[in-house]
């Protein structure tokens, strides 16, 4: 009876792990490649996501000691604003018009409309964010609010923190000790995409297309997949860069 039990367990986490992987039959519109050694990583976090056992790796690395979250949480929105309240899913995407339903997904980051995962506090007020999703993530109106929001945050770990490498980068996003972080697989699946090595140096603002690529792949490791289009991408990263 034991060995059945074994056999059982591991059977249900199989099961979950395919059922994610084909989360409502998405097909991902935008990939973002990711070495060898981030094949395992990544389902693996998406799992425990999904179960509920495991933090995922952007919202942990956002929140400072003190509470707060870096990036824009030092400075504040330009508009002040929040829209307050939470849980509003499905919902029209106000962008484009095509009707985006966040609910289709089970993975929090994507039902959030918050791909890069940033933990929600309430005193902070994002463009677009409308309260506490699930897992103590920010829920945002729009995906393009959320991607909008990773994109500040990574710009801040440049501009305010001096963070030029993929593994300066995700060392600080995803540190070790936090659920079940690996900063250095993390930082290979982005350099990878990018096509840059983990010590090299990028300049986010400046970086054009490797922009885009660096945002695809950041959104493929904390999500295991990205179903987003590629204007919603754009879209999010104008709005950052232009404040």
């Amino acid at each position: 009876m034991e060995a059945f039990g074994v056999i059982l367990f591991f059977g249900t986490l199989a099961g979950a792990a395919w059922l994610y992987m084909h989360d409502g039959g998405q097909v991902e519109t935008v990939n973002a490649s990711r070495d060898d050694g981030a094949d395992f990583f990544m389902p693996m976090r998406a799992l425990g996501s999904l179960l509920g056992v495991a933090k995922l790796p952007g919202g942990a690395m956002d929140a400072e000691p003190g509470g707060t979250l870096s990036g824009e949480a030092l400075d504040g929105e330009p508009d002040g604003s929040s829209t307050g309240g939470g849980g509003v899913a499905p919902r029209l995407n106000a962008t484009d018009g095509t009707g985006w339903d966040p609910s289709r997904f089970k993975v929090p980051g994507l039902r959030n409309n918050n791909p890069g995962n940033i933990r929600y506090v309430a005193s902070l007020n994002w463009v677009g964010q409308v309260g506490e999703g699930q897992q103590g993530f920010a829920e945002f109106e729009t995906p393009q609010d959320g991607i909008r929001a990773m994109v500040k945050n990574l710009l801040y770990y440049q501009d305010r923190l001096g963070l030029k490498t993929p593994r300066e980068i995700f060392s600080r996003w995803a540190p070790v000790g936090d659920g079940d972080n690996n900063p250095n697989h993390y930082a290979a699946a982005v350099a990878n995409s990018v096509g840059i090595g983990i010590d090299d140096p990028i300049d986010l603002r400046n970086a054009g297309d490797g922009l885009i690529k660096f945002v695809n792949a950041v959104i493929k490791v904390e999500n295991a997949q990205n179903p987003y289009p590629l204007s919603f991408i754009r879209d999010g990263i104008k709005r950052a860069l232009e404040g």
